[in-house]
């Protein structure tokens, strides 16, 4: 629960009040992330946490998994390889999560696996055609 929700009637537009509200969500975040630091997964070397993450993930827990901390969107995000594989098995739209997947794989190759036949996919191949190398 955020302590600092208030109903929308009692909205301050205090300057004062305003910025003792953003020093005490910012004393909250590094009180946070200080706790995260002393969770077991979070002490494990970059390598091996992204390894680990590398052989579980899926495409999908993939993107889910960087919003579990900030620790695992730092170490997901600057792994390249586990943004290589993409797949769409199912009809999708979903061009964010391709356009995701081509921006964290970095110079590093991707596979794509697709259904050209499904219609809804050909919008995301669309957009991935200018970027691949054939």
């Amino acid at each position: 629960m955020d302590i600092l929700k208030r109903p929308r009637h009692l909205s301050f537009h205090n300057p004062q009040v305003l910025d003792v509200e953003r020093k005490i969500r910012e004393v909250l975040q590094a009180t946070k992330a200080t706790k995260n630091t002393f969770i077991p997964v979070n002490r494990l070397p970059l390598e091996i946490l992204s390894n680990v993450l590398e052989q579980r993930a899926s495409n999908r827990d993939l993107i889910t998994a960087t919003h579990v901390c900030r620790h695992w969107r730092s170490t997901l995000t600057s792994t390249p390889s586990l943004w290589t594989n993409l797949q769409f098995r199912e009809p999708t739209h979903d061009v964010d999560r391709a356009l995701t997947y081509l921006k964290r794989s970095k110079s590093v190759p991707i596979d794509i696996e697709m259904d050209l036949d499904e219609p809804q996919n050909l919008e995301v191949a669309e957009c991935l055609a200018p970027t691949s190398q054939g």
